[in-house]
């Protein structure tokens, strides 16, 4: 028999339990089970970056709570199509999604939710570098984060890890945050540590101390390869472009950001594979690569073309 779970997902794959009872099973047991399958088929392909399989398994259970009325599960469903979007690149319909499970939390008064919905929020609005809306979402829990921590560990770092990189948008307070945030994870757990890797590079690469920067970054790419991120293995070749481009080491950084690319376009981040397509298609410029700042260019075009189906089949280009 299928094991019954309830999964939403934050920030960096953090998988949080539902925290909303399920309904008595006797009252309709298997479309409930039913959708409770889908939901955790959904979390178990978003771990492993199938994020369109993800997709699907989660609209199925959302249909299957439709069916018979269960809101906590519709809301969940929304919250984890809202994080899907987001990691798509897909702020529209993250936005959407959104709003509708907060419809549903407030009419319902699922109030255990919305700490759920904020950090997606925030989240996003990061991703869209409106770092003020990002900060009004996580304020309401910085003011009493021992409360946040007592209720769910994951959720506590998920808070702290997004008011770090609020911290670096806004250029103020970043060393606090890292260290809040350094006390917080499990210094074992590879994610993490990563994560916490490309904060000190970042700092690093600010104060133009490129060398340590690279090295951070470098240490952060290998534990990425080695989890098979490839989210975390784009951000990190990125981020190594970027300092290469400040060096005016033009090659190394066109290495970088093809690399990146084709880790972003495996995963379908639309808005992260448009960014490097830009970064790509100016450095094509500089070093008079013509042919391929054609393709870029070419690429461009037809992902941001309307008809969104041939953006998802699309295969990993070869430039």
């Amino acid at each position: 028999m299928i094991k019954l779970k309830y999964l939403l997902f934050v920030y960096l794959m953090l998988i949080l339990t539902a925290c909303v009872s399920a309904p008595d099973k006797k009252e309709n047991p298997y479309l409930l089970e039913r959708a409770e399958s889908y939901m955790a088929s959904g979390v178990e392909y978003y771990q492993h970056y199938e994020y369109l399989s993800a997709r699907a398994q989660f609209t199925k259970a959302l249909y299957e709570y439709q069916g018979f009325n269960y809101v906590a599960g519709i809301a969940r469903c929304r919250l984890n199509l809202a994080k899907l979007a987001i990691a798509l690149g897909e702020y529209d319909e993250a936005d959407k999604n959104l709003k509708l499970a907060r419809q549903i939390i407030d009419d319902n008064k699922l109030s255990e939710l919305t700490i759920l919905a904020d950090i997606m929020s925030s989240s996003m609005a990061i991703q869209l570098k409106n770092y003020a809306s990002a900060l009004a979402y996580l304020e309401p829990y910085l003011s009493d984060m021992n409360a946040v921590k007592n209720r769910d560990a994951a959720i506590y770092i998920a808070v702290i890890l997004n008011r770090v990189r609020v911290a670096f948008g806004l250029g103020d307070e970043q060393k606090k945050w890292m260290d809040r945030f350094y006390q917080a994870i499990d210094k074992n757990d590879p994610g993490y540590r990563a994560r916490w890797l490309r904060f000190q590079a970042e700092l690093a690469s600010l104060n133009n101390e490129y060398a340590d920067s690279e090295r951070w970054l470098m240490q952060a790419l290998e534990l990425y390869r080695q989890q098979a991120n490839p989210k975390g293995v784009s951000s990190a070749l990125q981020a190594l472009g970027a300092i290469k481009l400040k060096k005016q080491d033009w090659h190394g950084a066109a290495d970088d950001y093809e690399n990146a690319l084709l880790a972003s376009f495996k995963i379908k981040d639309k808005s992260t594979v448009l960014e490097i397509l830009d970064v790509l298609s100016g450095l094509y410029l500089k070093l008079d690569k013509t042919v391929n700042k054609k393709k870029v260019d070419h690429l461009k075009s037809v992902i941001t073309e309307k008809n969104k189906n041939l953006w998802y089949v699309m295969p990993v280009p070869g430039i």
